[in-house]
């Protein structure tokens, strides 16, 4: 069984460890003071990372498959809500990678490249530049249908100064559309799946998110993260103009 989240899921793990059990009550104490913790640790707030969580422990396949673009120290926390499933991460940062592995050695990952710029964004709008989001990768990836798909990786902010030099998230949300897509190709497992868009109160994610996954097919909000479900009839490009 997963579980029944009590204490924020004995809150995020005392920030993604896996501590003991606790009560619900001491659980809620320990969210409390460190939801800051959280948010530095990994980037996102408690209840977004709860939203994301929820996704997976209400994964209705077992195992469950899971796919996250981006490591980050909160690898533990995915792992454990998927207990006795299958997680893979995929980052292009191989020290970070490397750096994150040695808290969590039996994370399952592999780096991948992204060839976009954040600066060049506008580009793929284009329909007729779609296909420059393809990406390279891994045969397990490629020949597995997956049921939680979450984006919060690669680096996607616009740095103050200078050029938008980082890759952006334009392909990792193509290409978690893309998955989505060929999920229903494979034997029957899901009615549909789940994709979680992290730090989707940047333009970049916003619009990507939206012309690749649908704003229609939005189910969830919480803060900066937002939970999409797919279905067999799921259309990449609904979203393109």
């Amino acid at each position: 069984a997963r579980g029944d989240g009590a204490g924020a899921m004995a809150s995020l793990l005392s920030v993604f460890g896996r501590g003991p059990a606790t009560s619900h009550s001491a659980a809620s104490g320990a969210a409390a003071r460190t939801r800051s913790a959280a948010k530095s640790q990994g980037g996102h707030t408690n209840a977004e990372y709860m939203l994301t969580v929820d996704a997976i422990r209400r994964c209705t396949v077992s195992p469950c498959h899971v796919l996250v673009f981006g490591v980050s120290w909160d690898a533990g926390l995915y792992m454990e809500a998927n207990w006795g499933g299958r997680t893979v991460f995929l980052e292009d940062n191989r020290k970070w990678q490397q750096m994150v592995r040695k808290r969590h050695p039996c994370m399952a990952s592999y780096v991948v490249t992204y060839a976009t710029r954040l600066s060049d964004w506008p580009l793929y709008t284009d329909p007729r530049y779609h296909h420059h989001l393809d990406m390279n990768l891994p045969l397990e990836v490629v020949q597995s249908p997956w049921d939680v798909i979450v984006v919060q990786g690669p680096a996607g902010e616009a740095t103050r100064l200078g050029p938008w030099d980082n890759a952006g998230r334009m392909q990792s949300i193509y290409t978690a559309a893309q998955l989505a897509k060929e999920y229903f190709l494979f034997a029957p497992r899901a009615r549909h799946v789940s994709v979680v868009v992290h730090d989707s109160d940047r333009m970049v994610e916003k619009k990507f998110a939206d012309l690749f996954l649908g704003a229609a097919n939005e189910k969830a909000r919480v803060g900066a993260a937002r939970l999409f479900a797919l279905g067999e009839d799921f259309d990449l490009h609904s979203g393109a103009s």
